[in-house]
C-alpha cells in the first residue's frame, strides 16, 4: 500500500516545480571543549550580554574541538583529536542542534604515517571544506561527491597541498586563493593558488610564502582579496596584512602592521558581519571575552579609545568562531537526493529507503515527521513537500 500511494505520487506530481530552499536568521557560532554556543543579538544593543543571548546549540562533541565554518547551508565543527569533522543542523527549527540526527559525522583526515591531527578548516564559496593535518603537513579538500551527506566515501577526502609546517588555521579567499597561517615564524602565512586549474596546489609555483620573517599567527580571516586579519595569541594583538601592490603577497614594505592590541590571549577570529567590516575576536583570558574590533574612526586601525570593546562573556577555552548572518535550514525536507531541490527527482530514493533497499547515512530528508524513523507515517509529508 506504501508503495502504491508513492507511484501514484509520481504520476500525478511530473510537472511540478522544485520547491527551493528558504533562508533564516543566523548567530555567531563559538566551538569551546565539547560544544558550539550560538550568540544572538537579540535586543540589537551590539552585544551578547543579555538574557537569552547565549545558548548551548551542539553539545556531546568531542572535547578538544578547533575550527568551524559554515558555507552557508551547514555549520562544520573540527576535532583535533580523531581528525574529525562534524556538521551541526537545526533540523527541527527549534534554536539548536541537541536533538536526535542534528549532529553527524561529515569526514574524517587519513593517517599519514602517523595519526592526523586537525588544525583548520574552512569552506570555499563553493561549498568545498578544506581541512589542515598539523601531523603531516597537508592540506584536504573533503567534497561530498555522491551527494549522500558526508565525504566518508571514497575519493571524498582529496590531497590538494603538501609540505606545510605545523599549520594551524585556514582562510579562503572570495577570489578561491588560500591563506595558510603556520607555526615557521620564517614563513606565517603562505598562500595557495591553483594556477593549472587541476583542483589542487601541488604545482609548481602554486604554494608560496604570503608573509615572511614576522611573528608566528594563530588564526586568519581574509576579508577581501586584498585585505586579511591575523591573531598573535602570544602578544595579544590583530595584525592586519594589507597587499597593496595586489601581487598576492604581503612581502612589501607596510603591508604587515599591527591593527588591534591588549587582548589577552586572542585566539580566533570573524567577520562581526556588520556594514562597518568589524571583527570579533574570541579570547582565552579568564573571563571568556569576546570582544568587537572595530576601526571607528578610519585611520586604519583599531588602537583607539572604544574601538576595542567585550560584547560577550563565559566562552571558556574558545578555538574557533564563523558569523553566519543567513544559513538553510540543517536539511531540506524531502530533498532525498541532495540536490538543493525538492521535486520527482527525490521519488525514487524515497522509495528505495522506504522499502529497506538503501540506507541512507543522513536520514533527515527522507524522515519528514522527525521521528528519526522512516516508514510510512514519512509519506504524506513527502507528498505535501512534493506539492
Amino acid at each position: 500500500m506504501i508503495r502504491a500511494a508513492v507511484f501514484c505520487a509520481v504520476i500525478t506530481l511530473m510537472g511540478l516545480m522544485p520547491r527551493a530552499v528558504h533562508a533564516q536568521a543566523g548567530a555567531v557560532f563559538v566551538a569551546v571543549p565539547g560544544q558550539v554556543i550560538a550568540l544572538s543579538d537579540l535586543n540589537g544593543d551590539g552585544d551578547f550580554l543579555d538574557f537569552a543571548e547565549s545558548r548551548v546549540f551542539a553539545d556531546g562533541l568531542p572535547t578538544a574541538l578547533n575550527r568551524i565554518t559554515a558555507n552557508g547551508e551547514r555549520l562544520f565543527i573540527g576535532a583535533s583529536a580523531g581528525a574529525e569533522v562534524f556538521i551541526a543542523r537545526d533540523l527541527n527549527s527549534d534554536g539548536d542542534a541537541l536533538d536526535f540526527g542534528e549532529v553527524i559525522l561529515y569526514g574524517q583526515l587519513p593517517s599519514h604515517p602517523s595519526a592526523p591531527q586537525l588544525a583548520g578548516l574552512d569552506s570555499m564559496p563553493n561549498g568545498t571544506l578544506f581541512a589542515a593535518d598539523a601531523a603531516s603537513g597537508r592540506l584536504y579538500a573533503l567534497v561530498d561527491a555522491n551527494g549522500d551527506g558526508d565525504a566518508m566515501d571514497f575519493a571524498e577526502t582529496l590531497l590538494v597541498a603538501d609540505g606545510l609546517t605545523a599549520p594551524m588555521a585556514i582562510a579562503t579567499r572570495p577570489d578561491g586563493l588560500v591563506l595558510i597561517a603556520q607555526g615557521n615564524a620564517a614563513v606565517p602565512v603562505r598562500v595557495l593558488e591553483d594556477r593549472n586549474a587541476d583542483g589542487d596546489f601541488l604545482d609548481f609555483a602554486e604554494n608560496l610564502s604570503y608573509v615572511e620573517n614576522d611573528s608566528v599567527v594563530t588564526d586568519l580571516l581574509a576579508a577581501t582579496n586584498t585585505l586579511a586579519f591575523a591573531i598573535r595569541t602570544a602578544t595579544g594583538q590583530v595584525v592586519v596584512l594589507r597587499d597593496v601592490t595586489g601581487d598576492d603577497d604581503a612581502l612589501d614594505f607596510g603591508e604587515v602592521a599591527a591593527y588591534a592590541a591588549g587582548i589577552d590571549s586572542p585566539l580566533a577570529v570573524t567577520s562581526a558581519g556588520d556594514a562597518q567590516g568589524g571583527l570579533l575576536v574570541a579570547a582565552g583570558d579568564v573571563a571568556g571575552t569576546l570582544y568587537r574590533v572595530h576601526d571607528a574612526n578610519g585611520d586604519g586601525d583599531a588602537m583607539d579609545f572604544a574601538e576595542v570593546i567585550s560584547v560577550a562573556v563565559g566562552l571558556n577555552q574558545p578555538t574557533g568562531i564563523v558569523t553566519v548572518s543567513a544559513v538553510t535550514p540543517g536539511c531540506i525536507k524531502g530533498d532525498v537526493n541532495v540536490d538543493a531541490l525538492v521535486d520527482v527527482n527525490d521519488l525514487a530514493p524515497f522509495v528505495q529507503i522506504l522499502i529497506g533497499a538503501s540506507m541512507p547515512n543522513d536520514p533527515c530528508p527522507a524522515d519528514m515527521d522527525g521521528d528519526g524513523v522512516i516508514n510510512g507515517e514519512d509519506v504524506q509529508g513527502f507528498v505535501d513537500a512534493l506539492l
